[in-house]
């Protein structure tokens, strides 16, 4: 199934492209990047109207139609690349909540893109006292580790290099089956907790209401942090 599935119940948002964030990986014409935009129409069970600036997740194009979930309310003050950056920073927001981030933890980003960028200041913000960035996993990783790329084989690699008892959340959007995983050896026999972060961060419909809005605040915040 891909995110176009996901177009068929209305109502719908149409919308022009402004900005993206990333730009399709490879020349994928399907895979969804963030972006920012002005809303064109929209239906009138839609939180947004005509006019409105709006940020989010949604696939290639200069005007795209999308699902009002897919999307949110820009908030004052930011400009149009930082807007493009939102839908990231609400992901990064989202994990570091999800994972239970405390004072006095230490942490590895797995990955080098602006995600693991956004999720280790997300991490920093919460309080952890020591936040690593790394490309790929390497050897003694703390026992909180945030994956971000999606890659099945570095996933693998996390998987086997974790060190016992450490909790392993699984950000990035998979490309992929990850195979050959002996989940006995690897999770099970050593008692790995691996999490996994709601699709889409605060715009996921999984969340209560106010854990969305608490990770656009968020969200709001790591975005300016970064420009600062």
């Amino acid at each position: 199934m891909t995110r176009d599935d996901n177009l068929l119940p209305e109502p719908h948002v149409r919308i022009r492209v402004t900005q993206r964030a990333t730009p399709p990986a490879g020349g994928n014409e399907v895979g969804w990047t963030p972006f920012t935009g002005e809303v064109v129409a929209s239906d009138a069970q839609c939180p947004v109207a005509a006019g409105d600036r709006v940020a989010g997740f949604g696939p290639p194009g200069a005007e795209i139609v999308v699902p009002p979930w897919a999307v949110t309310a820009v908030p004052p003050g930011l400009g149009t690349e930082d807007a493009a950056l939102l839908p990231l920073a609400g992901v990064a927001a989202r994990a570091a909540r999800v994972v239970g981030a405390m004072a006095g933890d230490a942490a590895c980003v797995i990955g080098s893109g602006v995600l693991a960028e956004l999720v280790g200041d997300a991490l920093r913000a919460a309080g952890l006292d020591e936040v690593a960035v790394a490309s790929v996993p390497g050897p003694d990783l703390p026992l909180m580790v945030v994956e971000t790329t999606g890659d099945p084989a570095v996933i693998l690699k996390l998987l086997e290099s974790a060190p016992r008892l450490a909790r392993v959340a699984l950000v990035g959007a998979s490309r992929g089956r990850t195979v050959d995983v002996d989940f006995y050896r690897t999770v099970h026999q050593r008692g790995l907790e691996v999490v996994g972060v709601h699709d889409f961060g605060p715009l996921s419909e999984i969340a209560a209401g106010e854990d969305r809005a608490r990770d656009l605040a968020a969200a709001g915040d790591l975005v300016r942090s970064m420009r600062s």
